[in-house]
Parts: structure tokens; C-alpha cells; sequence
């Protein structure tokens, strides 16, 4: 049973929009490394993620059971992030129980990203026929939709935390849900922008991409002016995916940069 009675599609939908999307949902449940995310290996990168986004917040200790709470993780997935850290020189403990990132881990970063490629379920859409709805139309409906579980990435999140940020226009919109394949109301796609589809070919940038972050809090996306953006870090794996990785390189060095001045002002 993949869930697909539970996902409840609205609105006019077509029938080739309907078995395409149920293709897709079996090929990612039957995919190992996709089941990852929400498993052992999902939750130690989940620890990852806090400790690079708190970096670049500018915020320093932290103790075990903080994260164990915040992100919903077992004390022995937090210790195995640690250990890995320290042997790698990138964290210190203190003697309070807290410990912190001495350096920025740029080579776990790197890892985490070539692994977001693989592991992180990703759905494209693309228009089959006509101009449909510009991109900055499409962020206007969302921003109608109010919907707590879809936060906007891409090069959208990208300009927000890093406004510094030399884009070009919008190639797509990425979107990051908050929930599993199969188990999320996908309706509100065709309300974006009624003539959009599936797209088959993996290879194929699309117009709208929906990237699944599992059931796990995602306390580092931010609210502001109706829309919910997804974290830095997503928001660089987006650009990386579709092939804006000079772009990419540019918001790490940025945030990196930005984040060492803070602590410079702060005397840290």
C-alpha cells in the first residue's frame, strides 16, 4: 500500500497528471535510498543541518538534548554526528555539556550535498501546452494558500538569505513539503497554475519542483510576509541541482563571510 488513497488530489486534474504522479510515488517507495531520509541516515543529517544552519545564524553552544528536542532525534544520533565532528576537527565539547562547530565542516557540507541529490524525493512539474502563469504569479497564489507545510526555496530562497545573491530571473520554483510522498495533498499544484504536469525525464529542469523533507521539524525555515522559506542549506542544494552551482559557491562563501563578521562584532 503506497498511500495513494490517503493522497487526496482537488481541482481538475488530469487523467495523465493522476497516473503519472502515482508512477512516480512507487518508484520513490520502492527507492532504498529515498526510504533513507527517514531513517538512521536521515536523522544523523538532520543533526548536520542544524549544527551548519545554527552556524551560519551566528548561534555558538548547544547541548545535546536542545537538539534531541528540536529535531525529534534519539541521544545516540546526536552523539554519532558529534564524534564523527570531532574526529574531523570541526567540533569542540565544553565542560558544561555543550559543545560547538569550531570551524564551518565545508567537507561535510559538500557530502551532504552531493547526498541531497540522491536522497531527497523530488517531483517536477512543466507546462505541456501554452505560457501558463509567470513564476511571480504563482509565488502570489501561494502566498493565498497559506499552507503551513510548503516553504519556497530555490533561487526565490536564496535571494531572501543572501539578497547579495547575482541571479538572472527565475528558472523554476522549488518548493520544499514538509511530509512523505503519498502522504501529502499535492491539490494545491494545479490551483499555482492549472496546465502544469508531471514531468517523466529526471534530466528536465520543470517549472515547479517539489522537494519531500519527510515528517521531520524544519525549524530554520522562516516566515515573513505571507511566505515560508525554506533553510539556506536547501535552498544551495536547489541551486545545485539545477546547475546554478557558481551561484551556489557564491551564497556559502556569502554566508560564511556574514556569519564570521557577526562573531567578530559579538567577540566571539
Amino acid at each position: 500500500n503506497f498511500g495513494w488513497k490517503s493522497l487526496s488530489l482537488v481541482g481538475q486534474i488530469s487523467a495523465e497528471f493522476n497516473t503519472e504522479l502515482h508512477k512516480w510515488l512507487q518508484r520513490e517507495f520502492h527507492n532504498p535510498t529515498a526510504q533513507a531520509v527517514e531513517s538512521g541516515g536521515g536523522a544523523q543529517d538532520a543533526v548536520l543541518e542544524a549544527l551548519m544552519n545554527r552556524w551560519f545564524q551566528g548561534e555558538d553552544t548547544v547541548t545535546s538534548k536542545a537538539l534531541q528536542d528540536q529535531l525529534h532525534v534519539s541521544h545516540p544520533t546526536v552523539t554519532a554526528v558529534m564524534k564523527r565532528l570531532e574526529s574531523l576537527t570541526f567540533l569542540e565539547r565544553t565542560g558544561d555539556r555543550k559543545f560547538h562547530l569550531r570551524l564551518f565542516p565545508r567537507s561535510e557540507f559538500f557530502r551532504w550535498l552531493l547526498q541531497r541529490q540522491v536522497a531527497r524525493p523530488t517531483l517536477k512539474f512543466d507546462r505541456t501546452f501554452g505560457e501558463g502563469r509567470p513564476i511571480p504569479q504563482m509565488i502570489e497564489r501561494l502566498v493565498k494558500l497559506n499552507l503551513p507545510n510548503v516553504a519556497i526555496g530555490g533561487t526565490v530562497g536564496a535571494a531572501f538569505h543572501y539578497p547579495r545573491l547575482e541571479l538572472v530571473g527565475t528558472p523554476r520554483l522549488d518548493l520544499m513539503i514538509a511530509g512523505a510522498p503519498g502522504k501529502v495533498d499535492l491539490g494545491f499544484v494545479q490551483k499555482l497554475d492549472p496546465i502544469l504536469d508531471t514531468v517523466a525525464d529526471s534530466k528536465w529542469t520543470g517549472k515547479l519542483a517539489l522537494h519531500f523533507l519527510g515528517g521531520r521539524p524544519q525549524p530554520w525555515q522562516v516566515l515573513e510576509d505571507g511566505l515560508r522559506y525554506a533553510d539556506p542549506l536547501h535552498c544551495m542544494a536547489d541551486l545545485h541541482q539545477i546547475g546554478l552551482v557558481s551561484q551556489m559557491h557564491e551564497m556559502l562563501d556569502g554566508l560564511l563571510q556574514r556569519a564570521e563578521a557577526n562573531r567578530k562584532k559579538q567577540g566571539r
